[in-house]
């Protein structure tokens, strides 16, 4: 507050401010109290406080140094001050010299002269470079080699502007031609290649074609003409009427996705860096997320509100809520369209077989519906369900695979295959021809198989039937083995369908032999050896040899016989 303003009004009387005052209020107690702090004006000149004969100014383009004046308060505002018998430095002016971008490099240095002329001194500013050169500044890579530094300047010279004042001489002990010198972020590299890394293939140009031309790189075993290959790995460097001169050098194989460290005709030392490889590192994750998508391709559940997949290639279009796809002979395949699915291509649009025409997730039992009808068209029924397993198979393992791709675990395919082999090993059948067959009935492809050929070779006509995929669960309790199915699941339906029908296990299979305690049919594990292991034991087994019939006796028979 200023001197002589009125601070309270007291009915009557009034409380006037006689000094210049700082006022603060405060509540204690829900009482408000008003504090009066003492102020002190100082008064900052506005002059620079320094006088220069010789002025310096920053927007003088001439010149490379300038001088300013600034002051600065070294408290902030509200900050505390504290009295000292000393007294108390509130503001302060400086000199300060600026100098301009391109001579930043430069070192500064300013001296003060003494001299009686009053109010009035010097300064003397000098603006200098250091320069750090010895023999340890230059990379050799050859200790042998021997380096020699040279200075052109005496001391207390004047040196202009761009003056050699030094050089430096690289003695290089043993012969070699000079192939590059690159300058690299002021670094100067230089390239000499010696004789021994030189090697020569001699040719005859009259009957050998040359099949390499210089700057090319070469493996060991590549051919350089049409007779002639290469004992080393490296770069053609010069090719002369009868000579081929190679290079020599050291091959690196690098993985797919590698990260480059190095350019194109760089120079490299011993132990750099050239490229960083990156792989796949294999860590343990929680797969609990993926396994309901895993049971549900293994368990071949149908899903709902699954895409509709283009059942040949051709024109697709859309009219009257039908999908119209126009075959390239010309043949229309129309498909019912429901008013909630949208399609997902546009009119006149060409698709391929199996691509979705819908959005929705690929069902494997469409899909294997899809596939059979495409190939029964121009293939056998027996090739049709074959080459309609091969592609639904593939399909199952990469989707298996994705789910735990995605969870950052990795399987083997093998461990795959096997299931997915048993879901897609059973054909229903749709028509029994002259055989004993029932409609609805499943068997194994392979049996099917044998059961159509039997029927052709007879003249009778072959029994129709369809792949069928089915679940993990189901794909084992189908199995040729009674045992092998009982041990898995339902084992008293399984044990007294299999009492009823009168079945035989014939323990063809690992687990029916795992069961029952004998040995597995892998290996020597077989029945066939098992057999020939007890005959031998039995009988001995003697070879003899007889000239085939005929007038002239040119080759011989082997003959096994067991007594």
């Amino acid at each position: 507050m200023q001197p002589g303003e009125s601070l309270f009004q007291c009915s009557k009387n009034e409380i006037k401010v006689q000094k210049l005052t700082y006022l603060e209020f405060l509540t204690i107690n829900q009482i408000e109290y008003a504090i009066l702090r003492p102020v002190i004006r100082y008064k900052v000149p506005q002059e620079k406080g320094f006088f220069m004969e010789h002025k310096f100014f920053p927007n003088d383009c001439t010149r490379g140094v300038a001088f300013q004046t600034v002051k600065r308060i070294f408290y902030k505002d509200g900050e505390r001050v504290r009295r000292s018998e000393g007294g108390v430095t509130l503001l302060q002016t400086f000199l300060v010299l600026d100098i301009k971008i391109k001579y930043a490099s430069l070192l500064a240095k300013i001296q003060y002269l003494n001299q009686d002329k009053g109010e009035f001194s010097k300064l003397k500013i000098v603006l200098y470079e250091v320069i750090k050169t010895n023999e340890n500044s230059f990379k050799d890579l050859n200790s042998q080699n021997k380096i020699f530094l040279t200075t052109l300047i005496k001391n207390n010279q004047y040196v202009p502007k761009n003056t050699i004042i030094a050089k430096s001489d690289l003695l290089f002990n043993d012969g070699g031609t000079l192939i590059r010198s690159n300058k690299i972020n002021n670094t100067l590299e230089i390239l000499i290649l010696r004789e021994q890394y030189i090697k020569k293939f001699a040719y005859n140009q009259t009957s050998e074609n040359l099949l390499v031309k210089q700057g090319d790189l070469v493996r060991v075993g590549t051919y350089l003409t049409t007779k002639t290959r290469s004992k080393y790995a490296g770069q053609v460097y010069l090719i002369e009427k009868n000579t081929v001169y190679l290079r020599l050098g050291r091959p690196y194989l690098i993985s797919e996705g590698t990260v480059l460290r190095v350019g194109p005709k760089s120079l490299v030392e011993r132990s750099d860096m050239l490229a960083t490889l990156v792989y796949e590192k294999l860590k343990t994750v929680d797969i609990v997320q993926g396994l309901p998508k895993v049971e549900e391709i293994l368990e071949a559940r149908k899903i709902k509100n699954g895409c509709i997949l283009a059942p040949h290639e051709g024109k697709a279009f859309i009219k009257d809520s039908k999908i119209e796809i126009t075959k390239p002979t010309g043949e229309t395949l129309s498909i019912l369209l429901e008013s909630k699915i949208k399609p997902n291509f546009r009119n006149g649009t060409y698709v391929k077989f199996l691509e979705p025409l819908t959005d929705g997730p690929i069902s494997p039992h469409e899909k294997l519906e899809t596939l059979f009808n495409y190939y029964v068209l121009t293939n056998s029924v027996h090739i049709a369900c074959k080459k309609s397993f091969k592609h639904l198979q593939l399909f199952l393992v990469n989707e298996v695979q994705k789910t735990y791709f995605s969870q950052g675990v990795q399987i083997a395919d093998k461990h795959i295959e096997v299931i997915i082999k048993q879901m897609t090993s059973k054909v229903r059948v749709f028509a029994s021809g002259d055989t004993t067959l029932l409609p609805g009935e499943i068997l194994d492809i392979n049996q099917a198989e044998m059961l159509t050929s039997a029927a052709i070779n007879a003249g009778e006509d072959p029994p129709l039937y369809k792949p069928l995929l089915l679940g993990l669960t189901k794909a084992s309790l189908n199995s040729d083995s009674f045992i092998s199915a009982a041990s898995f699941q339902e084992t008293t339906r399984v044990l007294t369908e299999a009492a009823i029908e009168g079945k035989r296990d014939w323990l063809y299979g690992l687990k029916e032999n795992v069961i029952i305690g004998r040995l597995i049919p892998a290996g020597t594990g077989f029945n066939c050896f098992a057999n020939l292991k007890k005959v031998g034991k039995e009988s001995s087994l003697r070879l003899s040899m007889r000239p085939t019939k005929g007038k002239t006796v040119k080759s011989f028979a082997l003959e096994a016989r067991i007594e």
